[in-house]
């Protein structure tokens, strides 16, 4: 059961249903509902089925993780993913199987289904599918309120955010994913276009941040709780020498960090 549980990265879900809950307090909506459940099943879909089809990757960039370490199946890791696809649709069926909200819950089991393994050969549209996919869950969320044009600034940032991300994982993956025979992003174009890309991305978020203040969908609480949080991280990410995979893994946490200090700051100030 821990495997399992590891498997589907309880902390990035965690992340997740606050996000969607940003984008509810953003819109003036109730984020307690449990629709807000439906894009993290969505997700942990995703988490699984990635894991299961990157096996031979991670057994040289994360061999720590449940398939490699010898936990869970290949098998195992499929089957999880489509039940918890399929509770997300009798979760959308039984609570609020509003058009846009299917709409929006098609997009993302299509994207996270063709992300793995297809995805990541795709170059910069890989990293743009799951940066997407995180702003889409900032808008999910701004669905349950009065107001969601209120949530768009926020799910800018996500997106943003999550891109640099995505770029520096990229950026930490190659040697593996290079000795497994992928073409991925930094193999196809070269290093130094994905760093500049993880700059471009990492200055973008920062000067997005005070936006929700200045166009009034946050309050001052939320532009200082980021400006000493998510901003100072972003920029960290910016500047840092991307060499080699370490200093692209710190990075990578650094943004993740900083994509979680957002969410809390609008969860503060909306």
């Amino acid at each position: 059961m821990p495997a399992l549980v590891a498997l589907v990265r309880p902390a990035n879900l965690i992340a997740m249903l606050l996000a969607v809950g940003a984008g509810a307090k953003l819109a003036g909506g109730d984020p307690f509902v449990p629709v807000a459940l439906v894009p993290v099943l969505a997700a942990a879909f995703g988490y699984a089925r990635n894991d299961a089809v990157d096996a031979a990757a991670d057994a040289l960039n994360r061999p720590g993780r449940a398939i490699p370490a010898e936990r869970v199946s290949v098998a195992t890791a499929h089957a999880l993913a489509w039940a918890a696809l399929a509770a997300a649709w009798a979760l959308l069926e039984v609570t609020d199987p509003s058009l846009p909200r299917v709409i929006l819950l098609v997009v993302a089991s299509v994207a996270l289904y063709f992300y793995s393994p297809w995805g990541k050969g795709l170059g910069p549209l890989g990293a743009s599918t799951i940066s997407l996919l995180a702003g889409l869950a900032v808008i999910w969320g701004a669905t349950m309120g009065p107001h969601p044009e209120r949530a768009a600034l926020a799910s800018l940032l996500a997106t943003l955010a999550t891109f640099s991300r995505e770029c520096a994982k990229d950026l930490e993956d190659e040697p593996g994913d290079r000795r497994v025979g992928k073409t991925t992003w930094p193999i196809r174009a070269g290093r130094g276009t994905v760093v500049r890309a993880v700059r471009v991305a990492s200055w973008a978020a920062f000067a997005v941040v005070p936006t929700p203040w200045i166009f009034g969908s946050a309050s001052p609480v939320y532009v200082v709780a980021a400006g000493l949080t998510a901003c100072p991280l972003l920029a960290w990410a910016a500047t840092r020498p991307l060499r080699d995979a370490p200093s692209a893994a710190h990075a990578s946490r650094a943004l993740k960090a900083a994509l979680v200090a957002g969410i809390g700051s609008f969860w503060l100030g909306a």
